[in-house]
């Protein structure tokens, strides 16, 4: 997984950007929905696009820990559109098998490593 520059440092984050884009090998960008921000919070929605931006995976995942209502505020999605969802050690081998060994990219990829480490954690499974 890849970090960028500083958002706040215009010029490099530009470049970095165009780099990336300019690249032969492709990359792909991660974005999760969460129950919350804490440390046993979990992964509610997984969205991963390459960099043509075609969906790689657009998955709900159902948590072990009902969703907050303030998460749903947050992100649309309730309870009710999980409940016949996959859990995320149903999703894990797939998505291991998506991102190993790929440049993967995030708006706050700490947050979403985090998350993914700690949903996977919950079904003894190693860090992707």
């Amino acid at each position: 997984m890849t970090s960028h520059p500083n958002p706040a440092h215009r010029r490099e984050a530009w470049q970095w950007a165009q780099d990336l884009m300019e690249m032969e090998r492709g990359f792909y960008v991660l974005d999760t929905e969460t129950t919350g921000l804490g440390r046993h919070d979990e992964i509610v929605q997984i969205g991963i696009v390459d960099q043509n931006g075609e969906t790689a995976m657009d998955e709900l995942i159902k948590p072990t820990i009902p969703i907050p209502p303030g998460a749903s505020r947050v992100h649309g999605i309730y309870d009710r559109h999980v409940e016949e969802a996959a859990n995320f050690g149903d999703i894990y081998t797939e998505l291991s098998k998506l991102l190993a060994g790929q440049i993967v990219i995030a708006y706050n990829m700490t947050f979403d490593r985090r998350m993914m480490q700690q949903s996977g954690t919950k079904y003894g499974l190693p860090e992707i």
